[in-house]
């Protein structure tokens, strides 16, 4: 009871004029409580007899001012209407990030003063979510290590943390973002708390990493095409999250510029909460070499290896990932979606290939694949299974092979080959 007649009052009281180039939306106010400010956003659509999520920011060293978010904006709050609450701490105070065992005096005032809006207003507890930039990030971090049951998700951008804080954020999904040329905040403050969470089997984090940028991404970080949904998707109600359901079906084909391009249908669907898409993981093999986006169905790359096989999967934004969609193999430059190739390449590591021409007399090629350094045999078996020809015994590299045959020595062979084999002796591969 207290702390409501307490939120009344500062908010009465207290309010900050505000000087900014863009105007602030009708139903956002500033107050403060002691030497922290800070700025809260009331739904247009408010309606007291329901509840609304809570979007906590904390801002970047010296931006202790009012700045508009599109939090705001009428197109987000229609989709996810929320609270948006500002705390702001001057510099002269203290950083939002303990980086010790304590909150900072700043953060303790910002949560003191968040639960006083929670117990005035109709926030839903299930769904409070923080997100910082630049020291803010860093605030994020450390809010999730210090507050670890508190808030349903959360973004950092630009930020970071320690490493053994990473047990207690493995709690709170969480999306990273971090310029790889960032000189204010290394890459390597986010990425030793990524490193550490993969190391521990966390798999409720994303780590999103922008080549090339430095210091100043919460602009490209606020292009991804998930900014505005992905966090208003989770609720620390949550019981029941299922994985994306819809099957991919992958093709596959080479471009002008002989690149690989893969692609697939788009398996988003708004009436079943599982196909709520995030991003695509494309496979090689079984090893991760990229993802896009949701708003994305195709992936073009060079060439890995003369011979490979790739897949896609579905991640939705509850981290549950799809059943891998059918396979498409490639071939010294050819591409296909056989699955009898396929499982050659998978399981025995090769692709044989229809000998050429066939019938023949009396010559034909031979051609074959192998993924990895193998000792090969090559065996020519007749209708009755006997061996009539051994055309290769050896040992050889990763590549494609052609072998031409003559069979004018070989009376007893109908000139139509039907029972090919290629032999790999595991034993003998590296």
């Amino acid at each position: 009871m207290n702390e409501r007649i307490f939120a009344c009052t500062i908010f009465i009281l207290s309010i900050v004029n505000i000087n900014h180039a863009q105007e602030a939306p009708d139903t956002y106010f500033e107050s403060s409580y002691g030497k922290l400010e800070y700025g809260f956003y009331i739904p247009e659509s408010y309606d007291s007899t329901r509840t609304y999520p809570l979007i906590m920011y904390l801002h970047g060293m010296g931006n202790n001012y009012f700045v508009y978010l599109d939090w705001y904006n009428s197109d987000v709050q229609t989709e996810n209407p929320c609270f948006v609450f500002t705390p702001r701490t001057p510099v002269s105070w203290a950083d939002w990030s303990g980086w010790w065992d304590q909150l900072t005096e700043p953060m303790i005032a910002a949560l003191h003063v968040m639960d006083s809006l929670i117990s005035v207003y109709p926030v839903d507890t299930s769904r409070i979510y923080v997100y910082g930039i630049s020291m803010g990030g860093e605030g994020t971090f450390d809010l999730l290590h210090k507050r670890p049951n508190k808030f349903a998700a959360a973004m950092s951008v630009c930020g970071g943390g320690q490493p053994f804080w990473a047990e207690n954020i493995s709690k709170t999904p969480f999306w990273m973002f971090h310029g790889s040329e960032d000189k204010i905040n290394p890459p390597k403050l986010t990425e030793q708390v990524y490193d550490e969470l993969v190391k521990i089997g966390a798999n409720k984090m994303r780590y999103k990493k922008y080549p090339g940028y430095g210091h100043e991404i919460w602009d490209v970080a606020a292009s991804e095409p998930s900014w505005h949904d992905w966090m208003f998707a989770h609720s620390k109600d949550d019981t029941l999250l299922l994985k994306p359901s819809t099957p991919i079906e992958l093709a596959g084909s080479i471009t002008e510029n002989d690149k690989i391009r893969l692609s697939w249908n788009d398996i988003r669907n708004p009436n079943k909460r599982e196909n709520k898409i995030w991003y695509y993981k494309i496979y090689n093999k079984d090893s991760l070499i990229g993802s896009v986006e949701y708003d994305k169905t195709i992936y073009e790359f060079p060439a890995i290896s003369e011979i490979d096989t790739f897949k896609v999967s579905a991640v939705n934004y509850h981290f549950k990932e799809s059943d891998k969609s059918n396979f498409v193999y490639y071939d010294n430059g050819s591409i296909g979606t056989g699955v009898h190739d396929f499982l050659k390449v998978e399981r025995l590591n090769y692709i044989l290939h229809q000998n050429y021409p066939n019938p023949f007399n009396p010559k034909t090629k031979i051609s074959f694949s192998i993924s990895k350094k193998s000792f090969v045999t090559l065996s020519i078996y007749d209708m009755l299974g006997k061996v009539i020809a051994v055309v290769m015994n050896e040992e050889k590299y990763p590549g494609h092979y052609s072998i031409e045959l003559d069979f004018s020595n070989l009376s007893k062979c109908a000139y139509s080959l039907q029972p090919l084999l290629i032999k790999i002796n595991n034993g003998k591969t590296n």
